[in-house]
């Protein structure tokens, strides 16, 4: 799995610039772009600085990582594809 949560970026925005991240070389070689296990997150809100959001952090990533046991991730954490934006 890997987590896209760029400083200063919402989800909005890591999404709106994925390219920047797709378009690496290397990038359809990773195991989570392959599978498809590549998320976005609000780096600002949850996971680039200290905050007492530390639970709220942990929560998504656990969502991200077992779907299975923890449901769905919450509505602010968002599939990054490998598709180009329109």
């Amino acid at each position: 799995m890997l987590v896209a949560a760029p400083c200063g970026y919402d989800v909005e925005t890591t999404l709106a610039r994925r390219e920047e991240l797709i378009d690496r070389e290397g990038w359809e070689e990773l195991a989570a772009a392959r599978e498809k296990r590549v998320y976005a997150m609000d780096g600002a809100s949850y996971l680039n600085r200290w905050s007492p959001r530390l639970i709220d952090a942990a929560e998504r990533l656990a969502a991200c990582i077992h779907r299975d046991e923890f449901g769905p991730p919450p509505s602010d954490v968002a599939k990054l594809s490998s598709a180009r934006s329109a």
